[in-house]
Protein backbone atom coordinates (compact mmCIF):
# COMPACT_ATOMS: atom_id res chain seq x y z
CA UNK A 1 0.00 0.00 0.00
CA UNK A 2 1.30 3.09 -0.99
CA UNK A 3 1.41 6.06 1.69
CA UNK A 4 1.61 9.54 1.43
CA UNK A 5 3.46 11.97 3.81
CA UNK A 6 3.51 15.90 4.15
CA UNK A 7 6.42 17.52 5.97
CA UNK A 8 7.08 21.56 6.32
CA UNK A 9 10.27 22.29 7.21
CA UNK A 10 11.45 26.29 8.13
CA UNK A 11 15.29 27.03 7.75
CA UNK A 12 17.27 29.38 10.01
CA UNK A 13 16.13 32.07 7.11
CA UNK A 14 12.20 31.41 7.59
CA UNK A 15 12.38 30.18 4.11
CA UNK A 16 9.86 27.28 3.90
CA UNK A 17 9.38 24.00 2.08
CA UNK A 18 6.99 21.06 1.58
CA UNK A 19 8.58 17.57 1.50
CA UNK A 20 5.65 15.02 -0.07
CA UNK A 21 6.45 11.73 -0.28
CA UNK A 22 4.03 9.36 -2.31
CA UNK A 23 4.78 5.80 -2.70
CA UNK A 24 9.12 5.85 -2.06
CA UNK A 25 9.35 9.26 -4.34
CA UNK A 26 10.03 12.57 -2.47
CA UNK A 27 9.00 15.76 -4.13
CA UNK A 28 10.36 18.99 -2.67
CA UNK A 29 8.50 22.63 -2.67
CA UNK A 30 9.37 26.07 -1.74
CA UNK A 31 5.81 27.93 -0.08
CA UNK A 32 5.04 31.52 0.97
CA UNK A 33 4.14 32.02 4.52
CA UNK A 34 0.76 33.27 3.90
CA UNK A 35 0.00 30.44 1.87
CA UNK A 36 1.02 27.84 4.56
CA UNK A 37 -1.91 30.15 6.96
CA UNK A 38 -4.75 30.08 4.16
CA UNK A 39 -4.65 26.72 4.42
CA UNK A 40 -4.33 25.90 7.71
CA UNK A 41 -7.43 28.75 8.98
CA UNK A 42 -9.55 27.02 5.99
CA UNK A 43 -9.18 23.61 7.57
CA UNK A 44 -10.19 24.64 11.11
CA UNK A 45 -13.81 23.39 11.82
CA UNK A 46 -15.24 26.53 13.91
CA UNK A 47 -16.89 25.13 17.11
CA UNK A 48 -20.56 26.61 17.60
CA UNK A 49 -20.57 29.35 19.70
CA UNK A 50 -22.23 28.25 23.16
CA UNK A 51 -25.70 29.40 24.40
CA UNK A 52 -27.12 29.71 28.13
CA UNK A 53 -30.52 30.02 28.75
CA UNK A 54 -32.27 30.58 31.93
CA UNK A 55 -34.31 27.24 33.03
CA UNK A 56 -36.78 26.37 35.28
CA UNK A 57 -35.25 24.39 38.49
CA UNK A 58 -36.53 21.46 37.10
CA UNK A 59 -35.49 21.38 34.02
CA UNK A 60 -33.79 17.99 32.58
CA UNK A 61 -32.30 18.33 29.99
CA UNK A 62 -31.72 21.59 27.13
CA UNK A 63 -30.79 21.61 23.32
CA UNK A 64 -29.98 24.60 21.33
CA UNK A 65 -29.72 25.11 17.46
CA UNK A 66 -27.21 28.12 16.47
CA UNK A 67 -28.67 27.66 12.72
CA UNK A 68 -32.38 28.47 13.58
CA UNK A 69 -31.69 29.72 17.43
CA UNK A 70 -34.90 26.89 17.95
CA UNK A 71 -34.28 24.84 21.55
CA UNK A 72 -35.56 22.26 23.57
CA UNK A 73 -36.27 21.78 27.15
CA UNK A 74 -37.06 18.49 29.03
CA UNK A 75 -38.81 18.79 32.44
CA UNK A 76 -39.69 17.33 35.38
CA UNK A 77 -43.03 17.93 36.59
CA UNK A 78 -43.22 18.44 40.30
CA UNK A 79 -46.20 17.93 41.08
CA UNK A 80 -48.09 14.55 42.17
CA UNK A 81 -51.63 15.57 41.18
CA UNK A 82 -53.32 18.00 38.81
CA UNK A 83 -56.91 19.27 37.69
CA UNK A 84 -57.78 17.23 34.57
CA UNK A 85 -61.04 17.42 32.26
CA UNK A 86 -61.93 14.10 30.62
CA UNK A 87 -64.16 14.92 27.98
CA UNK A 88 -66.78 17.64 29.94
CA UNK A 89 -65.85 15.55 33.27
CA UNK A 90 -63.47 17.86 35.56
CA UNK A 91 -61.28 15.53 38.18
CA UNK A 92 -59.92 18.42 40.40
CA UNK A 93 -56.83 16.75 42.10
CA UNK A 94 -56.41 14.11 40.19
CA UNK A 95 -53.35 11.43 41.21
CA UNK A 96 -50.43 11.51 38.73
CA UNK A 97 -47.69 9.14 38.45
CA UNK A 98 -43.65 10.87 38.22
CA UNK A 99 -44.56 12.96 34.85
CA UNK A 100 -41.70 14.28 31.92
CA UNK A 101 -42.58 17.05 29.85
CA UNK A 102 -40.50 17.67 26.71
CA UNK A 103 -41.09 21.11 24.59
CA UNK A 104 -39.35 22.49 21.45
CA UNK A 105 -39.60 25.73 21.17
CA UNK A 106 -38.44 28.44 17.77
CA UNK A 107 -36.64 31.18 17.39
CA UNK A 108 -40.19 33.67 18.40
CA UNK A 109 -40.85 31.95 21.39
CA UNK A 110 -43.78 29.55 19.76
CA UNK A 111 -44.12 26.29 21.05
CA UNK A 112 -43.59 23.71 17.91
CA UNK A 113 -44.28 19.91 19.70
CA UNK A 114 -44.82 19.02 23.36
CA UNK A 115 -43.83 15.52 25.17
CA UNK A 116 -45.09 13.93 27.64
CA UNK A 117 -43.94 10.62 29.53
CA UNK A 118 -43.94 8.34 32.84
CA UNK A 119 -41.27 7.62 34.66
CA UNK A 120 -39.66 5.41 37.70
CA UNK A 121 -40.31 7.13 40.87
CA UNK A 122 -37.20 7.53 41.98
CA UNK A 123 -34.16 10.29 41.43
CA UNK A 124 -34.31 10.76 37.33
CA UNK A 125 -31.19 9.65 35.49
CA UNK A 126 -30.50 8.81 31.51
CA UNK A 127 -31.17 5.44 32.54
CA UNK A 128 -34.28 5.43 34.71
CA UNK A 129 -37.02 2.87 33.11
CA UNK A 130 -39.77 4.71 31.39
CA UNK A 131 -43.58 2.96 31.36
CA UNK A 132 -46.79 3.74 28.34
CA UNK A 133 -48.19 6.48 29.21
CA UNK A 134 -51.57 5.63 30.53
CA UNK A 135 -54.19 7.73 29.88
CA UNK A 136 -54.69 9.80 26.56
CA UNK A 137 -53.26 12.25 23.68
CA UNK A 138 -49.92 10.81 23.66
CA UNK A 139 -48.07 8.54 20.84
CA UNK A 140 -46.63 5.94 22.36
CA UNK A 141 -43.81 5.57 19.46
CA UNK A 142 -42.08 9.25 19.88
CA UNK A 143 -44.04 10.88 23.06
CA UNK A 144 -45.53 13.39 21.34
CA UNK A 145 -48.82 14.59 22.52
CA UNK A 146 -51.38 15.87 20.62
CA UNK A 147 -53.02 19.54 21.81
CA UNK A 148 -55.37 19.01 18.89
CA UNK A 149 -56.89 22.88 18.08
CA UNK A 150 -55.61 24.06 21.99
CA UNK A 151 -53.50 27.38 20.82
CA UNK A 152 -50.31 27.22 23.17
CA UNK A 153 -49.08 30.37 24.55
CA UNK A 154 -45.61 32.16 22.95
CA UNK A 155 -43.23 32.51 25.50
CA UNK A 156 -40.34 34.80 25.95
CA UNK A 157 -37.92 32.64 28.14
CA UNK A 158 -37.17 28.82 28.52
CA UNK A 159 -38.11 29.67 32.04
CA UNK A 160 -41.62 30.17 31.39
CA UNK A 161 -41.94 26.59 30.16
CA UNK A 162 -42.35 25.87 33.95
CA UNK A 163 -45.97 27.27 34.07
CA UNK A 164 -46.81 25.69 30.51
CA UNK A 165 -47.12 22.23 31.92
CA UNK A 166 -50.42 23.15 34.24
CA UNK A 167 -51.95 24.79 31.45
CA UNK A 168 -51.57 21.68 29.31
CA UNK A 169 -52.72 19.39 31.97
CA UNK A 170 -56.15 21.63 31.88
CA UNK A 171 -56.65 21.14 27.98
CA UNK A 172 -59.42 18.70 27.81
CA UNK A 173 -59.08 15.31 27.36
CA UNK A 174 -60.44 12.65 24.44
CA UNK A 175 -59.90 9.51 23.64
CA UNK A 176 -57.20 10.28 20.82
CA UNK A 177 -54.12 7.34 21.19
CA UNK A 178 -55.75 5.69 24.00
CA UNK A 179 -54.80 2.11 24.49
CA UNK A 180 -56.73 -0.24 26.86
CA UNK A 181 -53.67 -2.47 26.68
CA UNK A 182 -51.61 0.50 28.14
CA UNK A 183 -53.11 -0.14 31.81
CA UNK A 184 -52.60 -3.05 33.92
CA UNK A 185 -56.60 -3.96 33.94
CA UNK A 186 -57.20 -3.00 30.54
CA UNK A 187 -59.81 -0.43 31.33
CA UNK A 188 -61.36 2.18 28.88
CA UNK A 189 -60.19 5.82 29.99
CA UNK A 190 -63.43 6.80 31.64
CA UNK A 191 -62.94 3.94 33.79
CA UNK A 192 -59.83 4.06 34.36
CA UNK A 193 -60.01 7.92 35.27
CA UNK A 194 -63.21 6.96 37.39
CA UNK A 195 -60.94 4.13 38.91
CA UNK A 196 -57.83 6.46 39.53
CA UNK A 197 -59.81 9.39 40.79
CA UNK A 198 -59.68 8.29 44.93
CA UNK A 199 -55.97 6.33 44.45
CA UNK A 200 -52.66 7.37 45.73
CA UNK A 201 -49.74 8.02 42.81
CA UNK A 202 -48.30 5.04 44.08
CA UNK A 203 -51.38 2.93 42.59
CA UNK A 204 -49.99 2.85 39.52
CA UNK A 205 -46.79 1.66 39.92
CA UNK A 206 -48.04 -1.02 42.25
CA UNK A 207 -50.90 -2.01 39.81
CA UNK A 208 -51.73 0.48 36.80
CA UNK A 209 -48.43 0.99 34.53
CA UNK A 210 -46.87 -1.55 32.17
CA UNK A 211 -43.03 -0.97 31.56
CA UNK A 212 -42.48 0.60 28.30
CA UNK A 213 -39.03 -1.41 27.38
CA UNK A 214 -37.42 2.56 27.27
CA UNK A 215 -35.66 4.46 29.46
CA UNK A 216 -35.13 8.45 29.86
CA UNK A 217 -32.50 8.85 27.31
CA UNK A 218 -35.27 7.82 24.78
CA UNK A 219 -37.31 10.52 26.40
CA UNK A 220 -34.13 13.35 25.91
CA UNK A 221 -33.72 11.47 21.89
CA UNK A 222 -37.26 12.56 21.03
CA UNK A 223 -37.33 16.20 22.42
CA UNK A 224 -33.93 16.41 20.90
CA UNK A 225 -33.59 19.03 18.44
Amino acid sequence: MNKERVSIHISDSAQIFIEQTVGGTKVTKSAQLDDILLCLQSSIKHAAPACSAVLPPNALFYSHSPDTDAYSVALEYPYNTADITYMETEYPDFPLPKLVFGFKVNRDGKIQAVYLGVTENCTLREDTPMYFYPLSNVSENDYQLCTGDNELPEISSPYLLGNIMDYILGLPNNDDHFDIEHNEPELCQRELMDHLSDKTPEYYYSDILIPSGKTLADFYGEVSL
